[in-house]
């Protein structure tokens, strides 16, 4: 008979620990419920690829951001935090993108998303994300942000509940995109849709302003009208 391997036992990185000491302090502090929907991007998509032609690289989570911008700009309840018995909406839209690095979960941030255009969005994600994944943010960098969004597309993942980054009273969560037959009155079509993940601050915004929310980022998603 041999012997079962022994348990051990580590010790969570510091990294680790601030990690879970701030998800724990967010789901004790907020009422958080978590909204889903399907948004149809395959004209996203389409628009991507006449980009790729033109030698240009935009990211679906860049479009995701300028069209998230346009739609905070209309629900400005949505870029807020919240502490305490105190709501403080935001003139700025700083948005803390989640990016999961060897190190752990950091959230850098795209500060005035509503001054850049798109290009200008995905330079700054990109170069985020690069110096993210090196180690090399800086702390003032990761402080602060009015709305958050995460992003596990490259993952099986289609919908989920994300732990909101208190203070803030929104998050946005990404999900794969599927292929899936559509029937119209005279033909079948192939689509491409992406599943949306809203979590929100009970505490301060209802069932019905979440769902006009997630509903107008998935209308803006689907006729995907934003230049260059």
């Amino acid at each position: 008979m041999t012997a079962e391997p022994a348990s051990s036992a580590q010790k969570l990185p510091m990294l680790r620990k601030m990690i879970a000491k701030h998800m724990m302090n967010s789901l004790q502090s907020a009422a958080q419920l978590t909204y889903f929907a399907d948004a149809d991007v395959t004209a996203l998509l389409s628009k991507r690829q006449q980009w790729k032609k033109q030698g240009i690289a935009i990211g679906i989570e860049d479009c995701v951001l300028a069209v998230l911008s346009r739609a905070l700009g209309d629900h400005p309840e949505f870029n807020a935090t919240l502490e305490r018995d105190e709501v403080l909406l935001h003139s700025s839209q700083d948005i803390a993108i989640a990016l999961a690095t060897p190190s752990g979960l950091v959230t850098p941030i795209i500060r005035g998303l509503e001054t850049l255009s798109l290009q200008q969005i995905s330079e700054q994600r990109r170069d985020l994300v690069k110096r993210g994944l090196e180690g090399k943010l800086k702390v003032l960098e990761m402080k602060g942000g009015s709305f958050t969004i995460s992003n596990l597309g490259l993952t099986r993942i289609k919908h989920f509940t994300p732990i909101l980054n208190a203070p803030q009273v929104a998050l946005l969560g990404l999900g794969k995109i599927d292929q899936r037959c559509v029937p119209s009155d005279q033909d079948i079509s192939v689509r491409a849709f992406m599943g949306l993940s809203l979590t929100a601050d009970h505490q301060w915004l209802d069932g019905a302003p979440c769902g006009d929310f997630l509903g107008d980022i998935c209308t803006r998603l689907e006729r995907f009208d934003i230049a260059l």
